[in-house]
């Protein structure tokens, strides 16, 4: 029955998931304690983990990076690439640091 197929494609889901390691080059300052020290060595990778999911009528996109912090224009700046590379609404991304006190932060200084 046409109704039945059309019925399905319409109650469709879609997800998807990704996994960067995001490490710094060693020497950057592990900033999560009161005196920044150089990283020296590498413990545990520092990923980026990202989930999509769309309905058929909405998609949104989940961002979790092992990092101090993000700060909002980076946040930002990166909400306008996943908008002009793959269409996803601004409005859509979340972005959002772990808060880790082992990692570097992404903000300068």
């Amino acid at each position: 029955d046409k109704d039945i197929v059309d019925k399905e494609k319409e109650n469709k889901f879609y997800a998807g998931a990704a996994i960067s390691k995001v490490n710094p080059p060693l020497g950057f300052n592990i900033v999560g304690a009161f005196d920044p020290l150089p990283a020296h060595s590498i413990h545990d990778d520092l990923h980026a983990r990202a989930l999509v999911l769309d309905d058929g009528k909405n998609r949104i996109a989940l961002v979790v990076v092992d990092n101090l912090k993000l700060p909002r224009d980076l946040t930002d700046q990166a909400k306008r690439l996943i908008n002009a590379q793959i269409g996803l609404k601004q409005d859509n991304i979340l972005i959002a640091a772990t808060h880790t006190h082992s990692a570097v932060s992404a903000e300068a200084g």
